[in-house]
């Protein structure tokens, strides 16, 4: 790539004088964007077309669909791509007299096995509360763990215990208590606390009904703006 040395004799090199396709000048840019905070300088050519090819997309695209820092585009110009993983829904369980939600995330897309979620189910019911209610299970077959979240309402307030697959087939054991959850569970936990709050919240017979039968799913590599509303 050749210099273009900005006269004023200090030897600094400055960007050359190219033209994005929308009009908006490689200095607009700045050679950084601290709105979308990537803080990397365009050294090359080849990050200077990507960059410009992406400000071209991001402007036609309507600003209620726009992603936050370039979740959607991959290029060598450090933006990173977020997909969300496998997420199945397999009915409602009861143990004892809570009834249950159960979900499975899985990290390769290749669903969790009958005998990973039956195990999940036997080891929440040794950990909820005496009473009943309603709640969720999320079972999530991770890269480097197999996790369980047990979710119980208690009025306006979701409880939880987390624990990790031991060293036991089928086995489950609590996990560190700083920890809590991770992305792809919180989407299962957003999509339940919207729906409690609308259906579940007061209590009543037909809410906790409509609470019940609201399940979602997720198709591997889905992105944000592909499951809003479900």
């Amino acid at each position: 790539m050749s210099e273009h040395v900005d006269g004023s004799g200090s030897g600094t090199v400055a960007p050359p004088d190219l033209r994005l396709t929308d009009g908006l000048s490689a200095a607009a840019a700045g050679w950084i964007c601290p709105t979308w905070g990537l803080g990397a300088e365009l050294s090359e050519l080849a990050d200077l077309v990507h960059f410009a090819d992406f400000l071209v997309e991001l402007l036609s695209v309507p600003s209620s669909r726009r992603q936050p820092r370039g979740a959607r585009l991959a290029y060598n110009c450090a933006f990173v791509t977020f997909t969300l993983r496998r997420t199945d829904f397999h009915g409602l369980v009861v143990a004892g007299e809570w009834r249950l939600k159960l979900y499975a995330i899985s990290a390769d897309g290749q669903g969790v096995p009958e005998q990973l979620r039956d195990g999940a189910v036997e080891t929440a019911r040794s950990h909820l509360p005496a009473g009943s209610g309603c709640g969720f299970l999320i079972v999530h077959r991770g890269e480097d763990a197999t996790w369980l979240l047990v979710h119980w309402w208690q009025g306006d307030i979701l409880c939880q215990h987390l624990l990790r697959a031991g060293g036991t087939a089928g086995g489950f054991e609590p996990a560190e208590d700083h920890l809590f959850a991770c992305v792809w569970e919180l989407h299962v936990i957003d999509h339940e606390r919207r729906s409690w709050a609308i259906n579940g919240l007061d209590g009543s017979p037909e809410g906790l009904r409509r609470y019940l039968g609201d399940a979602m799913t997720v198709q591997a590599g889905a992105f944000l703006d592909e499951t809003a509303g479900r």
